[in-house]
């Protein structure tokens, strides 16, 4: 494949910031630390974290691919922008992203269980793990657009890519229906574009590339095409609520947390939960990510709470067909795996953390008295509240999805969910739900009414 000399060259270059944790795996399938550990330089586990411009570029491309007829773009505009691989006829894109490096990162690792849909419980043998990354300042993105001129058919690409990086709704690497890998670019991003094909412009080209004399940083003037016909354009609704729960909430860390029992008085049962957070058999789950307090609601525990009850509410209507399309469906399934239209983000602590201590043990079944070495307690929220983002994307023909998901908000309003562990004791219940924020970004007239 060979392409000739474009004259018209863009630069872009921005932080890349992560506003949820992410995964961008590195594709090993036996790991020391990880059942699924993160890329990393080299594939040391000691490298740094990076995102690769390949895993960058083809999220860009995948949502290009769905927008392009309202840009009034065809299928040669993204082959052309992106390139196209062909045995006979093979072409060079026009659109390169580079690898995303970063100053700061950080990992940790999150613990998960397959849930049975038929027991509702843990599936034997179903545990696995998961490594999440996080940087603060975010990772250097560049990518360069290479063409004959600003009148280029491909530059409605172009900005539709930009405005893409720029929303709340750009996401990389896997698992975003739990909420992972939304990014987006800062606004103090430098655009540098040159026409080489006068003197001026290749005067301008020469000295940034060899002095570093940045031009003035400036957008392209965006002229669209015609629009057509778009069946399967995104619909996406954000929701923020607020999720009070009621009584203890426990959500159980794979790893206690360390803490301090100094503090800790044996006469004022208030202080007991230090003892608990230091000691006990079970605590909250905590993370490292420097954007997000200490405590944290995990999305993947809400979807999976919503999942269940999704799973009653289809059995009782017979409606199982919409699951896969509201939670997507595994790699092993016949087909492939599909995403899921629901994205559900980790939930950020409201307020400050109020702990409490909680102390069982197991009854023998047989002498109906405490079973010997069943002793065992914790340490949890008491009454926490939640702020959780929560997107719906849907074409116009799986509209229907909205309904599904107000019927499951209606559950949850009305006080008939739990999260967390130690349900059935009366743990997790959650009592109010409050609505923050709500956009709703339709593509075409569905009909509705406000």
């Amino acid at each position: 494949m060979s392409h000739g000399y474009r004259p018209y060259r863009i630069e872009i270059q921005g932080m890349l910031v992560p506003k949820t944790p992410f995964h961008v795996g590195s594709g090993q399938s036996f790991h020391a630390s990880s059942d699924s550990p993160l890329l990393r330089e080299a594939n040391d586990p000691a490298g740094a974290l990076y995102i690769p411009g390949s895993s960058l570029r083809g999220v860009l491309r995948s949502h290009l691919e769905r927008e392009k007829e309202l840009l009034g773009c065809t299928q040669s505009h993204i082959d052309c922008f992106f390139g196209e691989a062909d045995d006979e006829k093979g072409s060079y894109g026009r659109f390169q992203v580079s690898n995303a490096y970063a100053e700061d990162t950080a990992a940790e690792l999150r613990d998960h269980v397959r849930i049975s849909e038929q027991w509702s419980a843990a599936d034997s043998g179903a545990k696995f793990d998961l490594e999440t990354g996080f940087s603060k300042k975010g990772f250097r993105f560049e990518a360069v657009y290479e063409g004959d001129g600003p009148e280029d058919g491909e530059m409605r690409l172009f900005h539709e890519a930009l405005r893409y990086l720029r929303s709340e709704g750009f996401r990389t690497g896997a698992k975003s229906a739990w909420g992972l890998g939304r990014m987006q670019i800062e606004e103090d991003f430098e655009v540098r574009q040159f026409d080489r094909g006068t003197d001026e412009g290749l005067l301008a080209y020469l000295e940034w590339r060899l002095k570093g004399t940045k031009p003035a940083s400036q957008l392209p003037a965006m002229k669209m095409g015609a629009p057509e016909a778009a069946l399967d354009a995104w619909n996406t609704i954000t929701l923020k609520l607020e999720l009070q729960f009621e009584g203890p909430l426990l959500v159980k860390s794979a790893i206690p947390a360390s803490g301090d029992v100094d503090g800790s008085d044996v006469g004022d049962p208030s202080t007991y939960w230090k003892r608990a957070l230091a000691n006990a058999d079970g605590t909250f789950v905590t993370t490292v990510d420097p954007g997000m307090k200490r405590f944290y609601l995990p999305g993947s525990s809400l979807r999976g709470v919503l999942r269940h009850e999704a799973i009653w509410i289809a059995g009782a209507n017979g409606l199982t067909g919409d699951l896969d399309l509201l939670f997507g469906t595994a790699n092993e399934k016949e087909g492939g795996g599909s995403a899921g239209r629901l994205e559900i983000e980790d939930g950020l602590l409201v307020g400050d953390a109020r702990m409490v201590a909680l102390d069982h043990v197991a009854i023998d079944r047989i002498v109906q008295g405490a079973a010997d070495g069943k002793k065992f307690d914790a340490a949890a929220l008491e009454s926490p509240k939640f702020s959780v983002r929560l997107a719906m994307r849907f074409e116009k023909k799986n509209a229907r999805l909205v309904r599904w998901l107000r019927a499951l908000l209606f559950q949850m309003e009305k006080g008939r969910l739990w999260a967390g562990s130690g349900s059935a004791r009366g743990y997790g219940l959650i009592r109010t739900v409050r609505l923050t924020e709500a956009t709703v970004d339709l593509v075409e007239d569905l009909g509705w009414k406000p």
